[in-house]
């Protein structure tokens, strides 16, 4: 699954465009309820401030939708500051209309482009200088105390403050989520990248494994071509030449199934998973007939008891038995007549369950938790590349399957692979000629 990264600046963006539509709405409802006594005796000057206010809050909520968040921020932290000003000098200091200046200096940070140090600051020099001016110097001190401490007992006062102290809880609640929010995203980014730096990791070491392979086995087989046409050249022998012959050709049929391995390395490795519907007794079918050239005198014997489709990745499944099936084929007893493969399909909703038995060589037991590894060979006269049991694990774990081994050297083996359907994965798209596609 493809892992993607977020812009930070565009997130920090429309982190400040959902703290300004927030911040609206709350403002516009304390605002609201803040007036309830001014409608209550009909105070005009003041419905007129508010209306002009309310006015101004839902053309800053319109340019925020609109996209425009830096200019709606700035008009609504300009606009509070010299109202809140304007309403504080007409009322007096008994309203404690300034107390709205305390949500404001604390979300100001928050709602304004943090880019721009310089705004913040003067945006929150702005309501402190106005706020002082009223306090300390708008009118005498003695006359200042009095109003305030007449606002706390008046019910304007206390409406206003508790509404400013709400507006202040709303802000501290915005930012202990949003802290948390960003710690989980932090997490879940820390994750990503150490699973994406492991994935690297383990694609340089097998490139690595890769180069050192394609310069030794791919060589190989061309410089004993090569070395059989120049022996070629000198005998006059037909039957030697015909036994030449066979042996060049089977150099290149080592190299043609070397390359095969390394481009089905490559398609696993780089291709997407598309999933489309396919039958496993055709397949099935398919791969022995492909294989059988390697040895026609094995016996094949397939018991299938699922004759429906699966949805799955077709060009992994097709890996997947192809590698296991030419290894039972390939790695049949040479010396005795009865040589078997008995291959069972068992239906497990929602997967199935496919066993392919031999009674080949086997695998010693101490090469067993090694046969997944890229390039792993039993000895050096191994005619296979080393990919083929590595590229069937990594295509079962594309797919979500799994593959279980029992082998015993002079017995067989026995591989188990398990085929989740995948029709309704959301994880993996359909193939484009997918008929639900």
């Amino acid at each position: 699954m493809e892992t993607t990264f977020k812009d930070p600046i565009i997130e920090s963006y429309k982190k400040r465009q959902r703290l300004l539509d927030y911040l609206i709405k709350g403002a516009s409802f304390i605002v609201f309820v803040a007036t309830i006594p001014e409608i209550i005796y009909w105070v005009t000057d003041t419905l007129l401030m508010v209306s002009l206010i309310l006015g101004i809050f839902v053309f800053c909520f319109f340019l925020n939708k609109k996209g425009h968040t830096n200019i709606a921020a700035n008009l609504i932290v300009l606009t509070v500051s010299f109202l809140v000003f304007v309403q504080c000098i007409q009322t007096g200091l008994s309203s404690l209309v300034f107390c709205f200046y305390m949500p404001l200096l604390i979300g100001i940070p928050f709602i304004i482009d943090n880019r721009n140090i310089v705004l913040i600051l003067f945006h929150m020099f702005l309501p402190i200088t106005l706020c002082s001016y009223l306090l300390f110097v708008n009118q005498p001190a003695a006359e200042a105390t009095r109003q305030l401490a007449s606002g706390f007992t008046n019910t304007n006062g206390k409406i206003n403050f508790l509404c400013a102290l709400s507006q202040c809880g709303f802000f501290a609640w915005f930012i202990i989520r949003d802290h948390s929010i960003s710690q989980k995203l932090i997490l879940i980014s820390k994750s990503k990248i150490e699973n994406k730096n492991a994935e690297l990791l383990k694609t340089n070491s097998e490139m690595d494994h890769l180069v050192y392979s394609i310069s030794h086995d791919l060589r190989a087989p061309i410089a004993s071509a090569l070395g059989l046409i120049e022996i070629s050249k000198l005998e006059a022998d037909p039957e030697k030449l015909r036994y030449y012959e066979i042996l060049k050709e089977a150099c290149l049929r080592r190299l043609d199934n070397f390359i095969y391995d390394i481009l089905n390395y490559l398609k696993n490795n780089r291709l997407g998973v598309e999933i489309s519907p396919l039958s496993i007794k055709d397949e099935i079918y398919n791969s022995i007939e492909m294989n059988s050239i390697y040895n026609e005198n094995v016996k094949v014997v397939v018991e299938c008891e699922y004759d429906g489709e699966i949805y799955t990745d077709k060009n992994r499944l097709r890996m997947i038995l192809n590698n296991i099936i030419s290894n039972a084929f390939r790695y049949a007893k040479p010396n005795i007549l009865d040589k078997t493969i008995h291959i069972r399909v068992k239906n497990n909703y929602p997967s199935i369950e496919v066993s392919i038995t031999d009674n080949g060589v086997g695998i010693n037991k101490e090469y067993m938790e090694k046969i997944f590894d890229m390039f792993f060979k039993t000895d050096e006269k191994t005619k296979g590349s080393g990919l083929g049991l590595y590229i069937t694990k990594e295509a079962i774990g594309k797919i979500k399957g799994s593959i279980t081994v029992w082998s015993e050297k002079g017995v067989g083996s026995i591989f188990t692979i398990v085929i989740p359907d995948l029709k309704d994965s959301k994880e993996f798209p359909l193939a484009a000629d997918s008929p639900l596609d």
